[in-house]
């Protein structure tokens, strides 16, 4: 129902646009990336959270080769979290919400308290522990929790428009729609 990855790569690779079709939350912890999210380019900073809904086109951006690229990966497969409590917790990723954001830049003290919840989450899941299941999803739910309360505080960073090309848009439109 999700799926965690703790990412360092030596330097940041070319990647081509993706989508998926769960949701992404994208903790930047480390490197010297763009990201580039439905024709919006985001400049990210280290403490960075993505929220990355299905079917947005993303894919990162380096400016530089030589740098490290690091960063937790959490995907939430989008039936388990509209389960929750009848999908309040989607509420982060409603693009329609005049309070969504694709990118949070939050204060020291919440952004080390999410970290810390990522990368507890992160070795919970590859655990042997007892009941580790349960320990791991009581994390995921804080880390959504705690995301959604952000998001109704929290201001947009906006991105640097580009126009998608009209193909991709049109197919967006499509897959958006059904």
């Amino acid at each position: 129902n999700f799926e965690i990855f703790h990412y360092l790569d030596p330097k940041t690779r070319h990647m081509e646009a993706h989508y998926h079709d769960f949701y992404e939350i994208f903790f930047f912890i480390d490197g010297n990336v763009d990201y580039w999210i439905d024709g919006s380019l985001y400049h990210l900073l280290p403490g960075d959270i993505l929220l990355i809904h299905p079917t947005e086109l993303h894919k990162p951006v380096p400016n530089a080769e030589i740098d490290t690229y690091e960063r937790i990966v959490l995907w939430v497969n989008k039936n388990y979290l509209a389960d929750i409590e009848k999908g309040i917790l989607e509420k982060c990723f409603d693009k329609e919400s005049q309070t969504h954001n694709k990118v949070l830049r939050l204060s020291n003290e919440k952004r080390e308290q999410l970290f810390s919840l990522a990368h507890s989450l992160c070795k919970e899941y590859y655990s042997k522990e007892f009941a580790k299941d349960v320990g791991a999803y009581s994390l995921l739910l804080q880390i959504l929790v705690q995301i959604n309360r952000l998001t109704q505080s929290n201001s947009p960073i906006g991105g640097e428009e580009f126009n998608t090309p009209t193909l991709i848009s049109e197919i967006l439109a499509y897959i958006n729609e059904h």
